[in-house]
């Protein structure tokens, strides 16, 4: 690959492009949320919480709400506190 490309497929990994939706969703997550307060919180059915649950945890590349936040802030993407 050109370096170029190449660079641009390493951002993408370590910084995949969260929707601001699915970034208020991984915050409530830190938070210890559940998906039916993350749901009220934002104003949202439970069910489309739960699909921009799994859509970050596959831009991720994760199995679970821990890993996601784990990867999310060695990554940078949200930040502690």
């Amino acid at each position: 690959l050109p370096p170029g490309i190449a660079h641009q497929l390493a951002e993408r990994m370590l910084h995949p492009s969260l929707s601001p939706r699915e970034l208020q969703v991984l915050q409530g997550i830190a938070k210890g949320q559940s998906n039916k307060e993350i749901a009220h919180e934002l104003g949202i059915s439970l069910k489309t919480t739960a699909m921009f649950v799994a859509s970050l945890l596959g831009k991720l590349d994760v199995k679970s709400r821990t890993e996601a936040v784990a990867v999310a802030l060695k990554r940078g993407i949200i930040t502690p506190g």
